[in-house]
């Protein structure tokens, strides 16, 4: 049985020369070139297409560099940005042009470490539970003297530094 059939790429990829037709003869097993009509090989060179974006949304904190020029069926990690953390990171690019996580991808936030003075005698915080970027507030007790000050997580230090102070 003598059919014609064609050689192309499968879904996500692409071919740097055009389609090769070729004819099957399966009694002998072997193909004959449409073009050349000499025996012949399917000779196609597939290569991945680039991905063009994400198939969830990067949340911030993401660094995704790594991803950069990637094609189908090649693989990247999403790496945290300073004050993040990041866990199932790994991303394939898949046929449809779309990196998808390996497994389940969370990016979140780290806490900044109390500074000892906010744990001083006569202190109160609302910054035990804080993480980067965000703001809050230092006071004194009742019977205690000294300055209402508002602070912030800073991402690169994991640390809190004051914003203002109000008597």
């Amino acid at each position: 049985n003598n059919e014609t059939c064609g050689v192309t790429c499968a879904y996500g990829f692409t071919a740097d020369e055009p389609l090769q037709m070729l004819v099957c003869d399966a009694a002998n097993g072997y193909y004959v070139d449409l073009a050349t009509g000499s025996s012949a090989k399917p000779r196609l060179q597939c290569r991945g297409k680039p991905c063009a974006g994400f198939a969830v949304p990067l949340t911030r904190g993401a660094n995704a560099s790594d991803c950069t020029g990637k094609t189908t069926l090649e693989q990247c990690v999403i790496r945290a940005q300073p004050g993040y953390i990041v866990s199932g990171g790994n991303m394939t690019c898949k046929p449809d042009g779309f990196f998808y996580p390996d497994g389940e991808l969370q990016i979140s936030p780290k806490k900044c470490d109390i500074d000892p003075q906010m744990n001083a005698t006569g202190v109160e915080t609302t910054c035990s539970n804080a993480t980067v970027t965000q703001d809050c507030w230092t006071y004194c007790q009742t019977g205690y003297e000294g300055t209402f000050t508002q602070v912030l997580c800073d991402m690169h230090t994991e640390r809190f530094l004051a914003m203002r102070g109000n008597s």
